[in-house]
């Protein structure tokens, strides 16, 4: 049986771009999404979100992994956390399907 090489996910941001656009941008990107707007059609969104994810993803295809995982560029607690703070804030624990910060819809 050949051995298969993936990766975790995690990917460093191009120096180009700091970590507090990134996050904005990927706040804003997560919030456009839900209300079915392009991203592609924001310039800030499209320089510090779309294009970095793009870019990471190729250049991790262009490296023969086996299986390739989505560039996380984002703090993985704090995309959890972020949905659970809105539903805390409702006085719950329980994410609502249709919450829109709820990660099924990212």
């Amino acid at each position: 049986m050949d051995t298969l090489v993936d990766d975790i996910g995690s990917f460093p941001l191009p120096q180009r771009v700091d970590r507090e656009s990134f996050s904005k941008a990927y706040q804003l990107a997560r919030e456009n999404i839900i209300q079915g707007k392009d991203i592609t059609e924001d310039d800030f969104l499209n320089i510090n979100f779309v294009t970095v994810v793009l870019d990471s993803f190729r250049k991790k295809i262009a490296s023969g992994l086996d299986v390739v995982n989505f560039p996380q560029h984002y703090d993985g607690m704090k995309q959890i956390g972020d949905v659970i703070h809105v539903a805390m804030e409702a006085g719950s624990f329980l994410v609502e399907e249709k919450t829109p910060y709820c990660l099924k819809y990212i």
